[in-house]
């Protein structure tokens, strides 16, 4: 098999800072690794939990090696890191996940403030869900929210271990006041302002979920054009509810101008679809925009076997099938080739495709035993250590009958790849192949007398 690079988990970098299971580590680290060879580049996950990601989640740091949660660690803490590496048109491997612990703040945290919603806004669903920005070295945050300012009587210094509260549900058509007091062991943070958001009548209709787009990035330059049938986008999102209409957003919650299904993308985007009601009260989905590198398909040389052939694992996005561009039959890696026939690898990744082709050629006498003949005998092995002993192999043949017995031999490795092709007065094959020692095993020979009569058999070669 040609064309694929191989990976094994000894591929995957080491943690050079902090080092795994290291302990006392400062909660505004950078986490570092060592670079890995052929990697294009890597996404990070760090959480609080084996494999969690509420840390940072899948952020794509390209080829650095070195990546700064902006919000800091949390204190005292086990910090679990797991590193995705990207090889482009081969796979992502996932590494183990490796770990260190934080320690305690030296200082009491700061102040956060809303994300989402932000301060001020108005028509927030009354069922939502709240985000403040992370603060390092914090154990936590206590959110109180009350319908007046003096009043918590919706949550009362509620507790949450992370930046957000999940999905809530709030009084509806209420101007809320909401103050968030990140705290460690050191204390609380001081004198944290008051926000405030407006609730509007819950929804009851839906935004319906829809897949993400996909577009081959053909010049590999990480910028491409999407175009989207908005009609299609739209019918997608509404289905059959009325009354409605959809409006287009950027992932800060930005209004941004969809109308003609054309957007601009650098790598990936997320695009937040609101659906709004007469009444104004809305609900919303969102979609990535994804760039993929285009694919290649794995090459295969062509294969002479005696009975069958077995298909041999190929790259990602690449398939076996019987006709060109996909058609016919598809096959899988194990499967069984019996009859000759061209197999054709098509690859296919968004609006980008590859294809190559190999012959399979299955011929029951390429592996039958020769009728030799008696003036003619062929070695059944040679050892071409260097050591001036057997290291060539050559028919032998009576001295006067060399020129009138034989035209040529031909030899093949096992896959039917000729290797080298004699005349009766050459010295032998030596064993190489391109100026390469092929490595022990059986290969094959043919051989053409001058009656044009084909005499096929093996031998070894001992190292």
């Amino acid at each position: 098999m040609c064309g694929l690079l191989s990976y094994t988990q000894d591929t995957c970098p080491l943690m050079s800072s902090p080092a795994n299971n290291d302990i006392n580590i400062s909660v505004d680290t950078s986490i570092s690794w060592n670079a890995v060879s052929g990697a294009f580049g890597y996404f990070l996950l760090v959480g609080t939990t084996p494999g969690g990601r509420d840390l940072v989640d899948r952020v794509n740091v390209g080829n650095t090696t070195t990546y700064t949660p902006p919000q800091g660690l949390p204190e005292n803490t086990v910090i679990y890191v797991k590193v995705t590496i990207d090889f482009q048109n081969n796979f992502d491997m996932t590494c183990p996940t490796r770990k260190f612990t934080t320690a305690f703040a030296n200082t009491i945290p700061n102040c956060t403030e809303l994300v989402s919603p932000l301060n001020g806004t108005a028509d927030i669903p009354s069922t939502t869900t709240l985000i403040w920005k992370a603060t390092s070295g914090v154990v936590g945050y206590r959110v109180s929210i009350g319908e007046v300012p003096s009043n918590n009587n919706v949550l009362n210094e509620v507790v949450f271990y992370t930046n957000t509260t999940g999905e809530i549900n709030l009084p509806a058509n209420s101007n809320l006041n909401i103050t968030i007091t990140p705290f460690n062991s050191l204390g609380s943070a001081l004198s944290c302002r008051q926000e405030s958001f407006t609730t509007v009548l819950e929804c009851n209709h839906i935004a319906y979920p829809v897949n993400d787009f996909f577009k081959c990035d053909r010049d590999d330059d990480h910028f491409e054009e999407f175009n989207i049938n908005l009609p299609e986008l739209e019918s997608q999102l509404i289905g059959n509810q009325t009354g409605l209409m959809v409006t287009y957003h950027n992932a800060g919650g930005d209004l941004i101008d969809f109308s003609s299904g054309t957007q601009f993308v650098v790598n990936q985007r997320t695009i937040r679809a609101r659906v709004t009601n007469v009444e104004g009260c809305y609900k919303e989905t969102s979609f990535k925009l994804t760039l993929l590198s285009p694919p290649t398909a794995s090459i295969i040389e062509d294969v002479i076997e005696c009975e069958s052939f077995t298909l041999p694992p190929i790259e990602r996005y690449s398939n076996y099938f019987t006709g060109i561009r996909g058609s016919g039959n598809q096959l899988r890696s194990g499967d069984k080739i019996t009859r000759t026939q061209t197999i054709f690898i098509y690859a296919v990744q968004a609006d980008c495709s590859d294809e190559s082709s190999f012959n399979v050629t299955i011929d029951p006498s390429f592996c039958k035993e020769p009728e030799e003949e008696v003036t003619i005998e062929f070695p059944l092995f040679f050892t071409p250590n260097g050591d001036g002993i057997n290291d060539f192999w050559h028919c032998i043949i009576s001295e006067e009958k060399q020129r009138t017995t034989l035209k040529t031999i031909d030899i093949f490795d096992r896959y039917g790849n000729l290797l080298a092709k004699l005349s009766p007065e050459s010295q032998g094959w030596d064993g190489n192949f391109k100026g390469r020692p092929q490595p022990s095993s059986d290969y094959w020979f043919q051989a053409i007398s001058v009656n044009k009569k084909e005499i096929r058999g093996h031998f070894s070669l001992k190292r």
